[in-house]
């Protein structure tokens, strides 16, 4: 039981590092090995419970409910980039009632709610992907009440957008401020979604015609993982810098060139 206990941990670090590499596929294959531990686990506690056994403490970083609802989540979030949406609405409603789960304290039932309010904004999602306008409204009601899902929730707004050709200029107006403040993250993880949300921005800019605030918004993103040493962030923008090298200006090439050359 010590070693599933330590896979736990392990499995959710190896997650979050296919997703800094966008390797979809590959959170698909280790949220379910992920569940498939977690609910073993689950199992044995409550065959325990049910003989009268004492179930001793489990040293997990995280209460047990936790890894059900990350193993979900993850695996909605990867259907939802390979688009394939209703199955991701199948992963979305798993998390978004955990509240079966047996054996909850007050901070497994924190993570239960942590869930369930997720799911609410991710049911949205869906929605923004396909094109509904409602649900465009409906995203921005909830970044206003969750101001902490804003990085994910503008980097959706775009991806939608830039899918059904729709202009959301009034949105990214309404959080100009929050906005300017992306970036100089030290999660990989974070800065991965800084990534996605940069390459969105740029051909949503471009296409409106707003070349120079794409590459300057890229410029400060690339300078913002050169300090922070993020090296896999920092590559993955050049791969965009690479697909749009045709608009910068002379400026913006030098300063481009400065900072791959100072990058470490």
């Amino acid at each position: 039981m010590d070693e599933a206990v330590e896979d736990l941990d392990t499995l959710t670090q190896m997650i979050k590092v296919a997703f800094t590499l966008n390797g979809w596929e590959k959170m698909i294959e280790l949220a379910e090995q992920l569940y498939r531990v977690a609910k073993r686990i689950y199992d044995e506690q409550q065959g325990m419970k049910a003989k009268g056994v004492e179930i001793p403490p489990l040293k997990y970083k995280r209460p047990l409910v936790y890894y059900f609802g990350y193993s979900h989540l993850i695996k909605g979030e990867a259907l939802q980039k390979l688009n394939r949406f209703e199955e991701a609405l199948d992963y979305i409603e798993k998390y978004s009632d955990l509240g079966w789960f047996n054996g909850l304290d007050e901070e497994g039932l924190a993570e239960v709610e942590y869930y369930r309010n997720i799911a609410k904004g991710n049911k949205i999602t869906i929605g923004v992907h396909r094109g509904d306008v409602s649900a465009f409204v409906g995203l921005i009601e909830f970044l206003h009440d969750n101001p902490e899902e804003l990085l994910p929730g503008i980097l959706i707004l775009l991806e939608g957008a830039n899918f059904h050709n729709l202009n959301i200029d009034h949105y990214l107006e309404e959080f100009k401020v929050q906005i300017s403040q992306f970036g100089g993250y030290e999660e990989p993880e974070n800065n991965a979604y800084y990534v996605s949300f940069l390459d969105e921005y740029t051909e949503y800019n471009i296409n409106k015609g707003r070349g120079n605030i794409a590459i300057r918004k890229l410029l400060d993103g690339l300078s913002s993982f050169d300090r922070v040493g993020d090296k896999t962030a920092f590559h993955n923008c050049i791969s965009i810098f690479n697909r749009y090298k045709e608009y910068l200006s002379k400026e913006q090439q030098q300063e481009y060139i400065q900072i791959v050359e100072s990058f470490q």
